[in-house]
């Protein structure tokens, strides 16, 4: 894999075991419209799915994820601090956010190969 062309992987899961437990509380008042920004959001086709995601700065790619029940916007908070360094890229997952189901279920597997397509799509790896 070429140095210029890393791909960094941050996998963040939420549920709601989780949100009992948080001890700091969420910041969704940001000056950036996580999960609805007109001016980085875009749709790509994946496996029949027109999938909404958003890129912020350049460099070196960050693919985060969201966890399940959440969307983009979840993560505003991890956005605003990799995209001082990073090209963050982050998806809606199918049946979140702006991105539709377009299936019957929803599996790990398929959650891997759907971002996998992004991965492949937006030509991030080495």
């Amino acid at each position: 894999m070429k140095s210029s062309i890393k791909l960094l992987l941050l996998l963040l899961t939420f549920s709601s075991s989780s949100k009992a437990n948080t001890q700091v509380k969420m910041n969704f008042k940001f000056d950036t419209p996580y999960g609805d920004n007109q001016s980085v959001g875009n749709y790509v086709e994946l496996n029949g799915t027109e999938t909404y995601y958003e890129e912020y700065v350049k460099g070196e790619p960050l693919l985060l994820i969201h966890g399940q029940y959440g969307s983009i916007k979840w993560l505003g908070n991890q956005i605003e601090y990799f995209k001082k360094k990073y090209r963050v890229i982050i998806a809606d997952n199918r049946a979140y956010g702006k991105t539709k189901l377009k299936t019957t279920s929803l599996t790990y597997d398929l959650v891997v190969k759907y971002l996998g397509g992004l991965v492949h799509s937006l030509s991030i790896y080495g």
